[in-house]
C-alpha cells in the first residue's frame, strides 16, 4: 500500500470519529492500557516517547491528521480545541459566557483554578488523539502488529521537561519529519513544529500583529508581516540561557511552596515575601521565552502553537508531583483575581467550582477540582509517580522526593565559603548531587537577622530577586529581566545576554484591561552570585558587602514582547527587591531542605527605579 493510499484510510477514518454534538461532550480522558496491579500508563518526556518507534509514529499521524483533515468548524477539531483557551472568544459545546465575559477565553489565569482546569484540557485532546490512533492500528497494515496494538492501548501524550533538557528539534528542527510505518520511512509535514491554519479567519484574530496574517504559528516572528517566519535557533538559545533560572525555581516551588495557593497562580499576597514563586509564574516564562511575541506569547493565540500541548503537559507534571509532595494542601475558597470566559472577576471560586467547558458526563456536569485531584482519573501518571510500587503513603512521598532530587537537585547551589588565603573558591557539593555523606563539607552561611553571624555545616542561604508588577501594566505580554552585572543596550539581545540571571514573564491579554491585578514571580540569584562573589573573594558570611555588591551590580529592565524596552517608571505596580532565607540541608537525598524565615534586603533597592523601597510592603 502507497504513503498515498494509506493518508486516504486516515482520512476517512478521522472523519468518521469526529462525532456531531446534540449534547455535552463528555471529556473522560483515556481509560485503556490499566494494569492488573492498579498502574496505568505513563505520559512519558517527549525525548523517551521518540525511542518507542512504534508509539511515536502513530502519536506523530494522530495530531498530524486531526491538524490537516478536521474542518476547522468540527468542535473536535485542533482549531476549536485550540480556541477554548482563548481566540476566537466563542462558545464551545454550547457553554456560553457569563456575563460581561465574551471577550475572553475560558482558561482561568492568575486564580487558584490554574493548575486543575488545564487537566481536563489535556485530557480533551489526550482523548481525540488516542481515538484516532485506535483506529489507525485496526487498519492495514497495523492490524496483527503486536508492537502497535500495545502502542495504541498505552498511549498518551507525552510533556517537554524544559527544566531538564533542551529544545528538542523534534519540536523545532524543521517544518518536516521523517517516520517509519509499516508500509515505509518518508518525509511528513511536522505537527509539532507549526500548526498551519486552513483556512486562516481573519476575523476569528482581529488584534493584527501578525496573527492576522500569519497562515501557521510562528515563534519569534522575523516579521509582523505575512513574509514572517519562526526563528526556532533563537528560541532554543534564549532557552538555554535561562535553563538555570527554570530548575532553580521548579526546586524551590517542591522544596519551600508547601501551601496550594500561593504555589498555584501569580497573584500577589501582601506582606508575604515568601510567596512571590509560583507554578504559574514558572509557566509564563516559557510561555515568553517560546513566543517572543509569537503566538505563545499571549493567552488568546498560545494553544495553537503545538508546542503548547507539551508545555501544559509538563506543568500538569510539576502540579502533580508538588500533590504528590504536599498532599493536603488543595484549592481553597478564594475571590478570582481574573476572570475568564465563565468566570467574573471578584467571583468567590473554591474546589466545586466548574472547571467549564469542561464537561464528565452527556448532562452538561462539569468537572470540577475536586474531580480532577488525581490524575488517575483520566487514567495516566508520570514517571516520578509510580504509586502502585511502593508500600505506603509516606514511601509514595519519598520515593518522590529522591526522584526529584535525582532530576533537578544538582541545580540548587550553595554559597560555599572560600579560604581566605586564596582567591579561587574550594569545590564542594550542591545540593541535589546525593552526595550526602559529603554534606559537612558544605561551607557556612549568615543568619539573616545579623550581619557576620555564622549558621552550622550544614545550612547555606538562597538569595532571590522578588518581582511584582500589575498584569496589564503594558496593555500585553511583557518581560521583567534580572542581571548581575552590566547588560546589553540592544534589549532584543537581553535573552543571550551572558549577565542575565532570569526574567519574570508577565502573561498577558494584548488588548487594554480595566483590572489592575499585581502578579509576582521570583528570579533565584545563587548560581550567578556565588560565580561573581568567588571572583570577588566576598565571603558569603559578609551580609553588608554582598548588600553592597548587589546594589552596585543587580540590574533590572523591561522589555515588552515585541522586544521594546520600556522605562520602570513607566510600568505600573512593578518592584523589585532582594530576599534571603537559610536553608537547612537534609542528612540524606529522601528529604528536601528545610525553609527558615525570609529577610528583605531593602538597601539593595531602596531609592532606585521601580526598587522596593524602606517602607514598602513587601
Amino acid at each position: 500500500m502507497s504513503p498515498n493510499s494509506l493518508i486516504c484510510i486516515w482520512v476517512c477514518v478521522i472523519v468518521n470519529i469526529i462525532p456531531s454534538v446534540s449534547a455535552s461532550t463528555p471529556i473522560t480522558g483515556v481509560q485503556s492500557g490499566k494494569g492488573s496491579d492498579g498502574s496505568v500508563p505513563i505520559r512519558q518526556d517527549i525525548r523517551q516517547l521518540q525511542n518507542n518507534n512504534a508509539q511515536w509514529n502513530l502519536y506523530i499521524y494522530a495530531l498530524k491528521h486531526l491538524q490537516q483533515y478536521t474542518d476547522q468548524g468540527s468542535l473536535l477539531s485542533y482549531y476549536q480545541i485550540a480556541g477554548i483557551h482563548g481566540r476566537p472568544y466563542t462558545t464551545w459545546d454550547g457553554v456560553g459566557p457569563a456575563s460581561g465575559q465574551q471577550d475572553s477565553g475560558y482558561c482561568t489565569h492568575a486564580t487558584t483554578l490554574f493548575p486543575p482546569w488545564h487537566r481536563p484540557y489535556l485530557a480533551l485532546i489526550e482523548q481525540v488523539l488516542w481515538g484516532i490512533i485506535q483506529d489507525l492500528s485496526n487498519e492495514e497494515p497495523f492490524v496483527g502488529r503486536s508492537e502497535y496494538e500495545s502502542a495504541a492501548s498505552t498511549f498518551r501524550v507525552p510533556f517537554w521537561d524544559w527544566a531538564a533538557g533542551d529544545l528538542p528539534d523534534s519540536i523545532s528542527g524543521s517544518p518536516w519529519i521523517q517516520l517509519s510505518m509499516p508500509n515505509g520511512t518518508y518525509p511528513v509535514l511536522n505537527p509539532l513544529y507549526q500548526y498551519a491554519f486552513h483556512p486562516l479567519n481573519t476575523q476569528d484574530f482581529p488584534d493584527g500583529g501578525g496573527f492576522n496574517v500569519w497562515q501557521t504559528t510562528i515563534r519569534d516572528p522575523t516579521s509582523y508581516n505575512s513574509s514572517g517566519k519562526s526563528q526556532d535557533t533563537v528560541v532554543a538559545q534564549n532557552l538555554d540561557n535561562s535553563q538555570q533560572s527554570y530548575r532553580s525555581n521548579i526546586m524551590n516551588l517542591f522544596q519551600a511552596d508547601t501551601d496550594y495557593g500561593p504555589f498555584s497562580n501569580t497573584a500577589w499576597n501582601p506582606g508575604q515575601p515568601s510567596q512571590y514563586n509560583s507554578l504559574e509564574a514558572v509557566h509564563n516564562n516559557i510561555h515568553s521565552t517560546v513566543g517572543r511575541s509569537g503566538h505563545m506569547t499571549y493567552p488568546a493565540y498560545a494553544a495553537f502553537d503545538p508546542i503548547f500541548w507539551l508545555h501544559h503537559a509538563q506543568v500538569d507534571r510539576v502540579f502533580a508531583i508538588w500533590q504528590a509532595l504536599w498532599p493536603n494542601s488543595y484549592v481553597p475558597s478564594t475571590p478570582a483575581g481574573s476572570g475568564s470566559y465563565t468566570i467574573q472577576e471578584g467571583q468567590i471560586i473554591d474546589e466545586n467550582t466548574p472547571l467549564a467547558p469542561f464537561s464528565k458526563d452527556n448532562n452538561g456536569n462539569f468537572w470540577t477540582s475536586s474531580d480532577v485531584r488525581s490524575t488517575s482519573t483520566f487514567g495516566y501518571t508520570y514517571p516520578e509517580l509510580l504509586y502502585w510500587e511502593t508500600s505506603s503513603p509516606s514511601d509514595y512521598t519519598t520515593q518522590v522526593k529522591k526522584a526529584v532530587n535525582a532530576l533537578y537537585g544538582a541545580s540548587g547551589v550553595t554559597l560555599r565559603k572560600r579560604d581566605q588565603k586564596h582567591t579561587v573558591q574550594q569545590s564542594g557539593p550542591t545540593i541535589g548531587q546525593h552526595i550526602m555523606s559529603a554534606f559537612n563539607s558544605i561551607f557556612k552561611a549568615s543568619n539573616s537577622n545579623s550581619d557576620n553571624q555564622k549558621l552550622a555545616d550544614n545550612v547555606y542561604r538562597e538569595w532571590i530577586a522578588n518581582i511584582r508588577v500589575a498584569k496589564h501594566a503594558l496593555e500585553g505580554s511583557f518581560d521583567v529581566f534580572i542581571f548581575l552585572g552590566d547588560y546589553d543596550p540592544d534589549s532584543t539581545k537581553w535573552g543571550l545576554d551572558p549577565n542575565l540571571v532570569g526574567m519574570h514573564s508577565v502573561f498577558a491579554g494584548n488588548m487594554s484591561m480595566k483590572n489592575d491585578l499585581i502578579v509576582t514571580g521570583t528570579v533565584p540569584l545563587n548560581a550567578a552570585l556565588d560565580k561573581s562573589l568567588g571572583e570577588r573573594n566576598i565571603d558569603e558570611n559578609d551580609i553588608p558587602s554582598i548588600e553592597d555588591y548587589l546594589e552596585k551590580n543587580m540590574h533590572w529592565a523591561v522589555a515588552k514582547a515585541d522586544k521594546t524596552q520600556v522605562p520602570e517608571s513607566n510600568v505600573s505596580g512593578l518592584k523589585v527587591s532582594v530576599v534571603s532565607v537559610p536553608v537547612t540541608l537534609p542528612d540524606n537525598d529522601e528529604e528536601f531542605p528545610t525553609w527558615g524565615e525570609y529577610y528583605v534586603h531593602r538597601s539593595v533597592t531602596d531609592g532606585r527605579p521601580a526598587g522596593l523601597g524602606q517602607h514598602d510592603e513587601s
